[in-house]
């Protein structure tokens, strides 16, 4: 069954392909835009009815949509047909993934490398997030350890490389421009039309939410088996260098080590999560911290230096940054909670964050040893976090939103539960 059902997705595939989508005639390119149910959807449900406009697809034609029944019955079969076949498809795939060793030994892992892959950079976002949450989460789960080097490069490299650039792209067009752009070009209205601003930038958060999904996934505790605890620790911050391993040292048993040893799929994907922190999106940025959380585990306990400076200086900068943005603020205690765990375990074995809190707007060498002083007076992770927290607020002047937003709600809070604001 699978087989004939590989062919048939991978032919689906192709026709996105620019190669393939140019030749096709004016009714198959028709059937190959979202249907009116599915923009309605990205509008939030209501009228599924848009405003009437010209189609432009990827080779510059266009489809007058101003024609009464421009989706003729039989276009519509052909939309309803694709749409079927993919999503039960990979239904069918994702699920068959849950069996484990019978499916990755009996299946030839470049089969569906070519179906899944081949032309992931002309797919469109709705079509990627679905490949995703139907099969790359369910197999990421299923593999067994000793197919990971077969399957996971295979299947990961090309997909995080497109999404990086993707989402980067994207969001740096929606943040600064006030739009996001991608090459989703079947079935949306061209033009400046409220509603297509709007789909795009739902097409573009989905998305974002699933590969930071993915991330999660990865670093979840059932695929992690081999990270210790900040317990093994301790709460004051010297960890004895003597007993740092090596990276291969987590390899058979942790995922996301596995992942930071292929340079091929570590660059992107500690990119995403970079990134990530900056994107408006609490939701993924929830997910980038379970990533980026175990990725700190293995800076702190293990030699390599490349993760180090990583951790130390770009990641410690990067969630500073992600808390002064609003959107994060029901995320803020999570962030807090990574820079403290990068300043307390990290700072004595890399300049990097005494550095990038020393460039802070307001503030001075002496403040910082006597924010250093006062964390070594403390086990309380939970007070070493409120330490974090003020100090960072102090810092940047009351500028970092998500803390002060957070503020602003637990005042709201105590007022309501009849405690005194000025305790």
């Amino acid at each position: 069954m699978l087989p004939p059902l590989l062919k048939l997705l991978r032919g689906i595939h192709s026709l996105w392909s620019p190669s393939v989508f140019q030749k096709l005639p004016g009714e198959i390119k028709a059937a190959m835009s979202m249907s009116d149910v599915e923009q309605s959807s990205l509008l939030g449900g209501g009228n599924p009815k848009l405003s009437k406009g010209a189609l432009t697809f990827v080779d510059g034609s266009q489809f007058d949509m101003n024609k009464e029944g421009y989706i003729k019955p039989n276009e519509a079969d052909i939309q309803n047909w694709l749409k079927g076949i993919r999503d039960s498809g990979y239904n069918v795939l994702g699920l068959s993934t849950t069996i484990g060793d019978p499916f990755f030994k009996c299946i030839d892992i470049d089969f569906v490398s070519l179906t899944l892959i081949e032309n992931i950079q002309s797919m469109e976002f709705r079509h990627t997030r679905l490949l995703v949450h139907s099969i790359l989460i369910l197999l990421i789960k299923s593999c067994p350890l000793d197919m990971w080097e077969v399957w996971l490069e295979r299947l990961l490299h090309p997909l995080f490389i497109h999404c990086q650039q993707a989402l980067s792209c994207s969001w740096s067009s929606l943040l600064h421009e006030g739009r996001a752009k991608f090459p989703d070009n079947h079935g949306i209205l061209t033009g400046s039309d409220l509603k297509v601003e709007v789909m795009e930038e739902t097409l573009l958060r989905d998305l974002t939410r699933e590969i930071c999904s993915l991330l999660s996934t990865i670093a979840s505790p059932g695929l992690n088996a081999s990270l210790p605890s900040l317990e093994h620790a301790g709460h004051v911050g010297r960890v004895d260098t003597s007993s740092l391993k090596d990276l291969d040292a987590f390899a058979s048993s942790s995922m996301v080590n596995f992942l930071l040893k292929h340079k091929s799929l570590a660059i992107p994907v500690l990119q995403i999560s970079l990134e990530a922190f900056s994107w408006t999106d609490s939701e993924a940025v929830t997910k980038v911290c379970a990533f980026s959380a175990a990725v700190v585990l293995l800076a702190i306990f293990t030699n390599n230096v490349d993760l180090r400076e990583y951790v130390s200086r770009d990641l410690f900068s990067a969630v500073i940054q992600g808390l002064a943005l609003e959107s994060n603020a029901v995320i803020s205690a999570d962030l807090v909670s990574l820079s403290r765990d990068i300043f307390i375990y990290l700072c004595n074995r890399d300049p990097g964050p005494w550095k990038i809190l020393l460039s802070l707007p307001c503030i001075s060498p002496n403040d910082l040893h006597a924010f250093e002083e006062a964390l070594t007076k403390t086990a309380s992770p939970k007070e070493q976090k409120q330490l974090m927290k003020s100090f960072l607020l102090l810092a940047t002047g009351n500028n970092l939103k998500a803390l002060a937003a957070q503020k602003c709600v637990n005042i709201i809070t105590n007022v309501t539960d009849k405690h005194s604001i000025f305790h």
